[in-house]
């Protein structure tokens, strides 16, 4: 549900849900093996991430992008990539190259 919300949510209803510490949440969900629930905690992150966009530090960076590194979900996010489900994997290529300067 959660999911579903975060894709239609305005910036100020995702901040609101910064607030609640729905990343802290899905920074846990990050470890899941289950590929179906993965694909939704993956829609948060990205709806996040969109958001953060609007909403650049001085230097230039996604807000959320600090934040998702702050709690440790970016390298679990990058885990991701190895994941068995193409699914995952393809939707994790997704969060990497559109909010994220690959190396």
């Amino acid at each position: 549900m959660i999911a579903n919300s975060c894709k239609i949510a305005t910036s100020e209803q995702i901040q609101q849900l910064e607030k609640l510490e729905v990343l802290d949440v899905i920074n846990d969900l990050l470890r899941e093996t289950d590929s179906m629930l993965l694909l939704r905690v993956l829609d948060i992150v990205y709806a996040f991430l969109y958001h953060g966009q609007k909403f650049m530090n001085d230097e230039g960076e996604n807000y959320y992008i600090n934040v998702l590194d702050n709690i440790g979900a970016v390298e679990k996010i990058e885990d991701l990539q190895d994941s068995p489900s193409e699914l995952v994997q393809k939707k994790v290529e997704n969060i990497l190259t559109k909010f994220f300067e690959l190396e």
